[in-house]
């Protein structure tokens, strides 16, 4: 299973690049897995960070598989922030760089969210066919040409992205649990929200300490609930 799953973030090793695998979680992805190799120091690459999908590769890449009637809806709701003089900003422009992106099979993007940051994803499909998750190749600190960046890797992104049904159980669906948890909390992370509890307990115990002098003194040791694990 350890093998599946290195081979599902991209075969980092053999790339000698860093590889990512992220899901689509409305309409941001959010990453879930990063190679063993990689050598990617930006914050916003991170295990665990969400992104904008519509100037990401892996968003693009899985985007590009909506049906029509979602994909309308995603572009109608959408802000196109241009988060450097490069990113598709033009609805019109975003609907031919999909379908673009639908006919190779893959999508390049280069300095879209983060100067001199190029990326290039292809989906990954679960057992009955349905696009799961996306993974790619990406190159921090110089720009490549995206002939160049397909004849590279295009092959062995396509080739880690048929992983087994074990490899993409024990990937994905402990995230998907994770953002669902998550998002019944409000957004909060398990850290913040210990933090909040223990706060709120904090305040209770002196708040009754204050209506009820006599037994500050009894209480004086009692202290408030050490910190949870940070999950």
């Amino acid at each position: 299973a350890p093998d599946d799953i290195f081979a599902l973030i991209g075969r980092g090793e053999n790339l000698r690049e860093a590889c990512s695998l992220a899901i689509l979680d409305g309409d941001e992805i959010t990453y879930l897995a990063r190679s063993a190799s990689s050598r990617i120091m930006s914050p916003s690459l991170n295990v665990g960070r969400r992104l904008p999908a519509f100037c990401t590769s892996i968003g693009q890449v899985l985007l590009a598989q909506l049906p029509l009637a979602e994909l309308d809806a995603y572009i109608a709701r959408t802000r196109f922030l241009p988060f450097t003089e490069f990113t598709v900003t033009s609805p019109a422009r975003f609907r031919e760089v999909l379908q673009r992106v639908h006919d190779n099979g893959y999508s390049y993007t280069s300095q879209q969210i983060e100067m001199r940051l190029c990326t290039m994803a292809v989906p990954v499909r679960d057992r009955e066919g349905h696009y799961v998750a996306g993974i790619n190749v990406i190159l921090q600190g110089r720009v490549v040409a995206e002939p160049d960046m397909a004849e590279l890797f295009f092959r062995p992104l396509r080739e880690a992205a048929n992983p087994s049904p074990a490899a993409l159980r024990l990937v994905i669906e402990p995230a998907e649990r994770t953002i669902r948890v998550l998002k019944c909390r409000g957004g909060a992370s398990p850290a913040r929200a210990c933090a909040r509890r223990r706060a709120a307990r904090c305040a209770d115990r002196r708040g009754a300490r204050s209506r009820d002098p006599g037994r500050s003194a009894a209480r004086s040791a009692t202290r408030c609930p050490a910190p949870c694990a940070a999950s």
